[in-house]
């Protein structure tokens, strides 16, 4: 904490000494040794020794002959050293001292004014303020290079929310004078692995601490960090928190020779264990609040609704946002006559309508242990086998609550008892299609107007087996999330069923029309029957009653299945024309700014794209190998695959993917650039660098261009092999070529500087060469 306070030291002298333009440097103590705040060092001996003899002057040491003088600071145990234009006099150095005390006096301040005056991590506002421009940071940040390509690290933003569990406990127990003494060593032990991981990890940890009032905290970390690691470093805080009694006899001890706490008596060790639950929250482009909602304020919320789900699952564990979807959904009844379950998760982390969960009854989700008595003792001897009970589709969801049946009707009379816990099954970017749709989507529409969703299916195959060219539309609302917690459910199905109305209007002569789920829409039909002025009409009117609703239309006709034949030379089979219509009217897939997009080989580009670029890999997969039973398959899409498999790590699967791009379209050097990247990284550095030295001259120089990653990968590659191997052959052209191009790329420049050295000295030895 003395590092910050030193901080705004530093900050208010720099405004002071602004004008006159004096140099300053500020010394600091730690482990017994001192270090320039200035330039990060480590002190010389002749500095260490003018901050020894300051401390004992009254107003500043002041070597004569020298122009140097060095005050002692000794509320924070520092040193400032001035140096003035000349050698300054006794009354320039108390000048100076009274000026130094009323900015001292400024930054204690300031300090006070953004910290905790318990804890003195930031407080709620200046915490706010740093998250803030750390978004911003991340928002602003380039690609390093196109989305077709592997690319360096991407720097990862999260936030994380704590608490300490039973905290109401300890206050109840021993009071809150003691309470508070818990929440010093609480935040200092939070200061401690902060630190610990910034030293560990410099490129990958930067840390920021705060505490908005209470028991509960806030982290923000900023670095290189996938997500594994931002876990494994809200995990490190756990443990050093939970591993350890807190207080420790030596923290105590530590507190007592700050204040006088006799009127508290210590709680033995084994009353002082404290544990912390805690929420993470991952900051993503695509994943961003609704028009209007502060960043700050939905990155915080997310974490906390993490931090709630830790809480309510056991405590004393971490939570990932993303995750809580997948692992954390819990059921909380099943209603006994309509056989509905409802689920204690819905659109706030992500549930959707369609979206299917495994149930796993509360003793056998492989977490339970096995326990026996002997008449003695109970002890453990294993834990219970997960075992799945059903499945389970939703079809109605709230921000906090969702509702679903059993999906297969074979088991519909199957109880499920409260507790059972949820594992969500990969939807990908298009939920399920639902069944009975007038049965579980209540509106004013007449149900027996209403035509099945499967009987479009079947409508669709029969007319596709008969090449009788059938098409369909997917009409979605846009918002229809922040619709419905501005105006409730009834409003959305006022919403569905004009949508309805509309289309028998416009589509006079389209029979199948059903809904898909609360907010969707489909229709099909004959090609004869496909009006785009007509679907255009439904919108704008649609748009005009329904403003702040929004909609977006999926489209999958006859000339699609033309387009994709003539530019991919294969063909689509139109019995999936309702799926493929799915993905185009999704938010990953859909055309920015347009009323309509159709299915084609962009579209599909575009929906992986999207995905990988917010970092959702798990959707990107599930809809890239849904693509692929679909039928589409280009060179385009199968690098993609390897792209979103390299991100979830599954090198094995990237490769074989960049291998198949490469089998239909061996020319593309970014292909063979990706594949020799993925080779690199599983250890095979030989075949990596013989795939780049067999890429031609040419396709290099459109490397050098259009894939930085690659060639500076690439040119560290070459680097290391002449360092390993220096009688081994090399083109000193290609060499010079690539390494003087990966030299020049800026974003590189403040990274990977030992690899810019050796590479750097290479160039320099080839070049004396000549």
């Amino acid at each position: 904490m003395k590092i910050e306070k030193l901080q705004f030291l530093k900050i208010e002298i720099e405004k002071d000494f602004f004008e006159e333009q004096f140099q300053f440097s500020l010394y600091f103590e730690k482990n017994e040794k001192w270090y320039s705040l200035n330039e990060n060092r480590e002190a010389t001996g002749l500095e260490f020794t003018s901050i020894n003899i300051s401390k004992n002057e009254e107003i500043a040491y002041h070597k004569a002959r020298t122009t140097s003088a060095w005050y002692f600071i000794l509320d924070l145990n520092c040193a400032l050293e001035i140096k003035f234009p000349s050698s300054p006099k006794i009354e320039k150095r108390k000048k100076y001292k009274e000026k130094i005390d009323l900015i001292l006096e400024r930054a204690e301040n300031s300090f006070k004014v953004t910290h905790n005056p318990l804890t003195l991590l930031l407080a709620r506002d200046a915490f706010y303020c740093a998250l803030s421009n750390a978004i911003k940071l991340v928002n602003a940040m380039v690609p390093g290079a196109p989305d077709e390509q592997e690319i360096a690290p991407r720097s990862t933003l999260a936030a994380f929310a704590l608490d300490i569990d039973y905290f109401k406990q300890v206050n109840d127990t021993y009071g809150h004078i003691y309470g508070d003494q818990i929440l010093k060593i609480f935040a200092k032990r939070l200061e401690t692995t902060a630190n610990k991981l910034k030293e560990k990890f410099p490129e990958k940890a930067t840390i920021t601490l705060g505490h908005p009032s209470g028991e509960e905290f806030l982290i923000l970390i900023f670095g290189n960090n996938d997500i594994d690691e931002i876990l494994s470093f809200a995990d490190q805080f756990r443990i050093d928190i939970a591993d350890e009694a807190l207080p420790s006899a030596e923290e105590w001890d530590s507190l007592l020779k700050q204040e006088n706490l006799s009127i508290i008596t210590l709680p033995p060790i084994q009353e002082r264990s404290i544990k912390t639950s805690i929420g993470v929250a991952i900051h993503s482009l695509t994943a961003l609040p609704s028009s209007g909602v502060d960043e700050v304020k939905f990155l915080l919320d997310r974490a906390d609704t993490a931090l709630s789900k830790a809480k309510a699952y056991g405590k004393n564990q971490v939570v990932l946002f993303d995750k809580i979807i997948e692992s954390y959904g819990r059921v909380l009844e099943q209603e006994k006559n309509t056989r509905v379950v409802a689920i204690d998760i819905g659109s706030d982390v992500g549930v959707t309508a369609g979206q299917e969960f495994t149930v796993y009854p509360p003793t056998f989700t492989g977490n339970k242990k096995f326990s026996i008595n002997d008449g003695r003792t109970t002890r453990v001897i294993g834990v219970y086998p997960k075992v799945p009970l059903t499945r389970i589709t939703i079809f109605n969801v709230q921000p906090e609550l969702a509702f679903g049946y059993i999906s297969n009707s074979e088991e519909k009379f199957l109880d499920i008892e409260s507790g059972s816990s949820l594992e969500a099954i990969p939807i990908g970017s298009i939920a399920n299609i639902l069944p009975y749709s007038s049965k579980y989507f209540t509106s004013s529409i007449d149900s027996q107007s209403i035509t099945d969703i499967s009987t479009l299916k079947i409508f669709v195959k029969e007319q596709s087996e008969k090449k009788h060219k059938p098409f369909a539309v997917i009409f979605k609302f846009i918002r229809d999330q922040e619709y419905l917690k501005k105006y409730g459910g009834a409003a959305l199905n006022v919403a569905i069923t004009q949508l309805y109305r509309k289309t028998l209007i416009e589509m006079q002569s389209i029979n199948n029309i059903s809904l898909l789920d609360a907010s969707s829409l489909c229709f099909v039909g004959l090609q004869s029957q496909y009006n785009e002025e007509n679907i255009n009409n439904i919108i704008d009117n649609f748009c005009n009653d329904f403003p702040e609703l929004g909609i977006a239309s999926g489209i999958f006709c006859q000339a699609d299945l033309e387009e994709w034949a003539k530019n991919n030379k294969t063909i689509l089979d139109s019995q999936f024309s309702i799926e493929f219509a799915q993905f185009a009217a999704s938010g990953y897939g859909r055309l920015p700014g347009s009323k309509i997009t159709h299915f084609n080989h962009q579209t599909a580009l575009r929906l992986l794209r999207t995905q990988k670029d917010a970092a959702t890999l798990i959707t990107a997969k599930t809809d890239f190998e849904n693509l692929k039973k679909l039928g589409v398959i280009t060179s385009d899409i199968l690098n993609f695959g390897g792209l979103i498999y390299s991100g979830l790590k599954d090198k094995e699967k990237a490769l074989e993917h960049y291998e198949l791009a490469i089998i239909k379209n061996p020319k593309n050097p970014i292909f063979r650039s990706n594949l020799a990247l993925i080779t690199r990284q599983m250890g095979d550095t030989n075949k990596s660098l013989n795939m780049l030295n067999a890429i031609s001259d040419e396709d290099i120089e459109k490397l050098i261009t259009s894939h930085h990653y690659g060639i500076f990968v690439y040119a560290i590659t070459l680097t290391r092999e002449i360092i390993n191997n220096p009688k081994a052959k090399t083109n000193e052209k290609r060499l010079k070529r690539v390494i003087s191009s990966a030299l020049s790329y800026d974003e590189y420049k403040e990274k990977y500087l030992k690899d810019r050295d050796l590479m750097k000295n290479i160039l320099e030895k080839t070049n004396s060469l000549e």
